[in-house]
């Protein structure tokens, strides 16, 4: 059976670390009916750090879960050799790819979320769209009443632009990571009515979709929401993106990809990938 190691980077301690979940985590646990999975997280505060590090190469494919220029990119730029095992960028974000060909195929493999991001990859040879929500869990259930008219999700952070539900009516509720979160943006929510909840398990958000009869996913194109206007077309409501983000806006038009999806596209680019090395 080959192995896969994914890098990725997340703080220790955070409830991100206890609670993680979505539909990467459901995707690779179904991959790992095809593949061995270890985990290294590289993040600079995790005690095994260093023994996270020294372990990268050792495996038959290195899946990275990074933005580009970001934690985990640095990391595996800095530690791996071009020599080594294949590797794939699972990329998180929407920074620009490098300019320089060389650069950009440092990685044989490149791991896309949306349509609209494929065209900043085209100068590399192998991409595969790569996304999804884990839809045992993001689903409607019959009987939920809807008690809240909006809901945000994400981090309480300006590009988030969660305040423009001070605009809308009724039931207004922001899900986010309170201990991540901007003074600023957590009182000017809280002075204008809104409910504010820290970060919650994956079943609790769904929870929250289900209750909800409107989606506001207000972020910038860099701010993320990609994965809240899938969890909530999911749970039946009604998702509301920015007109300014035409990423989001791509997304109401995409299929609602799950889990399966998510891990067939990642089996397909690994596969592709060791067979071409």
């Amino acid at each position: 059976m080959p192995s896969v190691n994914v890098a990725y980077a997340v703080p220790p301690g955070s409830r991100k670390a206890a609670l993680w979940h979505d539909g990467f985590t459901a995707g690779m646990e179904l991959l790992q009916e095809e593949f061995q999975v270890r985990w290294l997280n590289v993040h600079p505060e995790h005690p095994d750090r260093k023994e996270h590090l020294s372990g990268l190469e050792d495996c038959d494919y290195l899946l990275v879960k990074s933005n580009w220029d970001w934690i985990v990119d640095r990391c595996v730029r800095e530690r791996c050799r071009r020599s080594g095992p294949p590797k794939g960028l699972l990329i998180s974000g929407v920074a620009s790819p490098p300019r320089r060909r060389r650069t950009l195929r440092f990685y044989d493999a490149l791991f896309y979320e949306t349509r609209w991001y494929e065209a900043k990859l085209r100068r590399h040879p192998r991409r595969f769209q790569a996304f999804g929500i884990d839809t045992r869990v993001m689903r409607t259930r019959q009987g939920v009443e809807r008690d809240i008219d909006w809901l945000s999700v994400g981090a309480l952070k300006p590009y988030k632009r969660h305040e423009r539900l001070l605009d809308k009516r009724g039931r207004r509720v922001v899900v986010g990571d309170l201990a991540n979160s901007e003074p600023a943006v957590l009182s000017q929510l809280k002075a204008g009515g809104i409910e504010v909840s820290d970060f919650v398990s994956y079943e609790e958000l769904a929870g929250y979709y289900r209750r909800a009869r409107n989606v506001l996913a207000a972020a910038t194109v860099t701010g993320g929401g990609e994965r809240c206007v899938l969890e909530g077309r999911a749970c039946g409501a009604t998702v509301h993106v920015a007109e300014d983000n035409p990423k989001l806006r791509g997304l109401l038009e995409e299929p609602v990809w799950d889990h399966t999806h998510y891990a067939r596209q990642l089996a397909t680019g690994i596969r592709l990938t060791l067979g071409a090395a």
